[in-house]
């Protein structure tokens, strides 16, 4: 479980749709330690597979998912990378965490 101090900085990461797929996950690194990459990359994972994301903060979770662990073969993420490969798509996603905007609109 994350503390609203790691809470809020990941939800401005997954807000952040100014930057490159790259930078966001570069972002991310910098953000939270190493040792904490797992669990905070658990709760985006929880995020995504209970559907509390819009589609940009799912396109940036599935990139830093990926990017934490691309240097592995099998990371502990990828059972939620395929099955949204597979998972038909969403007809409307409701409204996200952190994001008001995007949900009046």
């Amino acid at each position: 479980m994350l503390e609203n101090r790691e809470l809020i900085p990941l939800l401005e990461l997954l807000n952040d749709d100014s930057g490159s797929l790259e930078s966001l996950a570069a972002a991310f690194a910098r953000t939270f330690a190493r040792s904490d990459h797992f669990r905070v990359g658990l709760a985006v994972s929880s995020l995504l597979e209970d559907n509390l994301l819009t589609r940009t903060q799912r396109i940036v979770a599935f990139a830093v998912l990926f990017d934490l662990y691309k240097a592995d073969k099998g990371g502990p993420f990828l059972p939620v990378l395929a099955a949204a490969a597979e998972a038909p798509p969403t007809p409307a996603l409701p409204p996200a965490l952190g994001e008001a905007g995007e949900a009046a609109a």
